[in-house]
């Protein structure tokens, strides 16, 4: 069957279920992550052709591509360990810089369908959260976070959803505002260095 592919636009061969949105050219630039974090997982690296596929769902809204990053994200193999876990999912907040410019927010779809699919409990971060500002990637002074936060000797209880970390500060500042929890972070794409 052809149909359009999402990223390069051109009429290809989709047989695939796992990439009904991505020719197989396609699928191969897609490269995984190699980053090791001690409290989480990030799904691929945000190479050019995750980073095109992200600005065209974020910043153009184009819901095709929305849906194909929503179907990359819940059909990763790194994420079948959820299916015996019992902990709640939190998006990470977007900035009010992004709501207010009717940004798509894909934290929270990711992690909205993600409890749908393994029946886990959905949990919005604390409000305070919603009201920062300015995006952290876009500050000068953004230094990276020490992402190690999960206490290993306790079970996971809440796991942070986020489309890519870049610095951690996000991630790190919802961590600390779940008091009493033990997080684990899963992101589709990782810039963190």
């Amino acid at each position: 069957m052809l149909r359009l592919c999402c990223l390069c636009g051109q009429n290809q061969k989709i047989l695939c279920s796992q990439a009904k949105f991505l020719c197989h050219a396609c699928i191969e630039k897609l490269e995984p992550s190699q980053q090791i974090f001690y409290s989480g997982s990030s799904l691929y690296r945000y190479n050019s052709s995750m980073r095109k596929l992200i600005r065209r769902a974020k910043i153009y809204g184009d819901l095709r591509v929305v849906r194909c990053l929503i179907h990359l994200f819940l059909n990763h193999d790194k994420i079948r360990f959820l299916e015996r876990q019992k902990f709640q999912i939190t998006p990470i907040p977007s900035s009010f810089w992004s709501r207010w410019r009717a940004k798509t927010d894909l934290a929270w779809l990711f992690a909205f369908y993600l409890a749908q699919k393994f029946s886990l409990r959905f949990q919005e971060a604390p409000f305070s959260l919603y009201w920062r500002i300015k995006k952290r990637s876009f500050q000068q002074e953004r230094c990276r976070m020490l992402l190690n936060f999960l206490d290993r000797s306790a079970p996971i209880s809440t796991l942070l959803i986020d489309d890519v970390v870049t610095s951690g500060y996000s991630l790190k500042r919802t961590e600390r505002s779940l008091k009493d929890k033990n997080c684990f972070f899963l992101t589709l794409s990782e810039a963190y260095r």
